[in-house]
């Protein structure tokens, strides 16, 4: 059994929107769902929380998180399961740092983890898999021996900040182990520290209270990362010159939080959040990609995947083909990301598909979603109820189907606009403009 433990803000209508329908998809019947307003502060309703979790004698994991965090992984139970299993390990979350030379985990010596934040992805680094000193407050969670031995310092730290991190480094201090690990989860957070007057009290008081977890950048780390970040700013502003010479918008960058911390945010790579997702469901043998192009490709082989793509035309989307040309492979994976549905029969083209996949394969898709076939995406999108029954029809078992908002492709420029339009229309925000789908062919 999981328990799941939020502090709901305001009238809990981000709760209810964002992360509670993501919840009761990924909950199994015999888990609980916790939540509170937090009026004392998030230490005091986390550690009632704790005590909760403790007097339930099957609990295997306590999971804390936002009331705007989505979790998207269909394999996330199975995984926080398995995490918290591990010798000695107390939290596990998506991303932190290790090395601190202060309490916040971004300005850390060593980056771990991969956290997709709104409307873009931030944390994106070598290492998924991995020990760190503390991880990001948003999503953590507690193993049973945690749950047993720690609790949340309320009496020292203010009411919303460095709890987090003073309960990971008690972790460290006690010889236990906090990780991070690949679990798929959106933060719709608008990525502001809130009271910054609070945030850095916290910093301050938990630096004095961690002189042997905290240590400060010496003179040679002061002087690299100084000439650092003179060289980061220097490289931005040649940039931006060059493209302002070609009359052209410069990349999207990270905000101003991040960027103060060092923490590099490229521009929106749509091939690589494809290939994060796809990494989820593929381990070592080859995907065949439909309708892909060289920029997937590229992803995927940076993430360890072989990968080959089939040539696609209006109506014949290659597969037949492809297994032409390839006899007796039969591909883990199939992906239909970037594919001209125009002219194609769907339902044919992914019964091709299982045709060539072993049992147990699965068929990734992701479509725009459309309310009708006038609708200006109707070329590469398709309605809801069309795509699961062509799903079915061809010979899959649906094991993921999510419609969600395709704004993490966008700048935050762009979302901030169809929000702001959004609000003037009194339309619901945020949109549900994205199909996510895998089926999966029968044993």
């Amino acid at each position: 059994m999981i328990c799941f433990a939020l502090c709901v803000g305001g009238d809990g209508e981000k709760f209810r929107q964002i992360a509670e329908p993501a919840l009761r998809e990924t909950m199994a019947p015999e888990d609980r769902l916790w939540t509170t307003q937090g009026a004392t502060g998030i230490c005091s309703a986390y550690n009632d929380f704790l005590d909760r979790a403790k007097a339930e004698p099957d609990c295997e994991a306590l999971v804390l998180l936002h009331d705007d965090v989505e979790l998207l992984d269909p394999q996330f139970r199975a995984k926080v399961l398995a995490a918290v299993a591990e010798p000695d390990v107390a939290v596990v979350g998506v991303i932190g740092g290790s090395g601190l030379w202060n309490a916040a985990w971004w300005e850390s010596r060593r980056w771990a983890g991969e956290a997709m934040y709104t409307p873009e992805v931030v944390g994106n680094f070598a290492h998924r898999h991995a020990d760190v000193d503390t991880v990001d407050g948003f999503l953590m969670v507690l193993s049973p021996r945690a749950v047993a031995e720690l609790r949340f310092d309320g009496e020292t730290l203010p009411a919303w900040h460095g709890y987090d991190v003073d309960l990971c480094l008690g972790a460290r201090r006690r010889g236990l182990r906090v990780v991070v690990r690949p679990l798929e989860v959106f933060h719709r957070t608008k990525a502001t520290l809130g009271d910054s007057t609070a945030f850095y009290e916290a910093k301050k008081r938990l630096v004095a209270k961690y002189p042997d977890l905290i240590r400060r950048r010496s003179a040679i780390e002061w002087t690299r990362d100084t000439h650092e970040r003179v060289e980061r700013r220097i490289r931005r502003l040649r940039r931006e010159r060059a493209y302002q010479r070609e009359g052209l918008e410069a990349p999207h960058e990270a905000p101003q939080t991040y960027r103060r911390a060092g923490v590099a945010a490229p521009p929106i790579d749509n091939a690589r959040i494809l290939a994060l997702w796809l990494h989820e469901f593929v381990e070592d043998d080859l995907v065949l990609c439909v309708g892909s192009n060289e920029d997937l490709l590229r992803a995927l082989t940076e993430e360890g995947i072989v990968a080959q793509a089939t040539q696609t035309s209006d109506a014949d989307l290659g597969i037949s083909a492809w297994k032409t040309d390839n006899p007796g492979i039969h591909p883990q994976a199939i992906t239909f990301f970037y594919v001209p549905w125009s002219g194609a029969d769907v339902t044919g083209e992914l019964a091709k598909a299982v045709g060539i996949l072993p049992h147990g394969g699965r068929v990734l898709l992701e479509y725009n979603l459309i309310d009708h076939a006038d609708d200006p995406l109707a070329e590469t999108g398709m309605v809801e109820d069309d795509l699961r029954e062509a799903l079915e029809s061809a010979g899959l078992e649906i094991e993921r189907f999510t419609v969600m908002s395709n704004s993490l492709y966008r700048p935050r420029e762009e979302v901030r606009e169809r929000r702001r339009q959004s609000m003037l229309t009194n339309q619901p925000w945020p949109p549900r403009d994205l199909i996510r789908a895998v089926g999966r062919k029968p044993e």
